[in-house]
């Protein structure tokens, strides 16, 4: 049954894709059904695990009927298997939600009630890490936030864009978003299925060049777990990023096809910015994994070939640094 007291119809909608999930999405869900919100269903589609993926949602969904299985006929990647949760979410809200996350207790709650007082579209938070091998959290990691004034600010394309590039570390694009179901049907709006790396800013791009009403909140209600730990210095085996800076950049044409004469001379600019940067960036890591067979000498000549990789090598001498200092964090608490 039901908890006493909720409707039929659910405030929102949590989609989680899943594949091969079995190890990690139990957590998930229970975080969800632990929300202070409790109107909600859960749509978990099965990108056709191979494992007990789906053995484990079907026992869920036996023990709370507000958690629904979708099954996928072929494996389309977590962009298909989102959409096909968008199809089948019943929800005034769609929150996106991947199996090897999860959300504090008052996540649905606080960001709803704040989207539905000033009629947002979409709303997004900040995000903590969490270290599945270490089991530790690091607490709101988009530092970038920190140059907003306020608890929530509104987000513009043109800020997005400035926020989302990769050598700015826990970039905006890692944000996951709750969206309103019907701004999103109107406007047409998907996940790309043509690539698995940078889906998620091309819909959150789309979306504001959509001229979505959207709010981020400075405080940090969902945990991410990222492919490497930086405590653990360990691999989640949960990952299923396939990193593409190719399909990456293409991601770039692809939305100025579309949004090219909506948005401003600004935001093309910075979409342009944004496909070079990552072109450049896909050289500096073919060097970096270049650099045993190249040599000192060789490693230098290639970046010299390839100037505007030169821009990522801050970035990488602070990142050493850092990973040489003791580190702090708070022992993980949430579900």
């Amino acid at each position: 049954m039901l908890p006493s007291g909720l409707s039929t119809t659910p405030i929102v909608s949590v989609v989680i894709p899943a594949f091969n999930a079995s190890g990690c999405i139990d957590r998930a869900v229970e975080s969800v059904r632990a929300q202070t919100l409790q109107e909600f269903e859960i749509v978990i589609v099965d990108d056709v695990s191979t494992d007990d993926t789906v053995a484990v949602v079907e026992r869920m969904a036996a023990a709370d009927p507000r958690v629904r299985l979708v099954r996928s006929d072929v494996n389309g990647g977590p962009s298909a298997a989102r959409n096909r949760g968008f199809l089948e979410a019943k929800g005034k809200w769609i929150a996106i939600l991947d199996a090897d996350d999860a959300f504090k207790p008052e996540r649905l709650e606080t960001l709803i009630a704040r989207a539905e007082a000033q009629q947002l579209d979409a709303i997004a938070d900040n995000i903590d890490i969490h270290d599945y091998h270490a089991d530790v959290t690091i607490p709101r990691v988009i530092n970038r936030l920190k140059t907003f004034d306020g608890a929530y600010f509104h987000l513009t394309l043109e800020e997005f864009l400035k926020n989302d590039f990769v050598e700015s570390g826990y970039q905006f694009g890692l944000m996951k978003p709750i969206f309103r179901a019907a701004f999103m049907a109107e406007n047409n709006i998907s996940y790309p299925t043509a690539y698995r790396h940078g889906e998620d800013s091309f819909i959150y791009s789309a979306v504001l060049a959509s001229k979505a009403k959207m709010e981020i909140s400075k405080a940090a209600y969902y945990l991410y777990t990222p492919t490497f730990g930086p405590v653990s210095r360990k691999i989640s085996e949960f990952s299923r990023t396939n990193t593409d800076y190719i399909k990456k950049a293409a991601s770039c044409d692809d939305f100025l096809s579309r949004f090219a004469t909506s948005i401003s001379p600004e935001a093309r600019r910075l979409v342009e910015a944004r496909k070079a940067r990552m072109l450049a960036f896909r050289e500096f890591l073919i060097t970096l994994e270049s650099r045993r067979s190249l040599g000192p000498v060789g490693t230098v000549k290639r970046l010299l070939q390839h100037p505007s990789s030169l821009q990522f090598l801050p970035t990488l001498i602070l990142g050493k640094v850092r990973s040489m200092l003791p580190f702090r964090s708070n022992k993980t608490t949430a579900a």
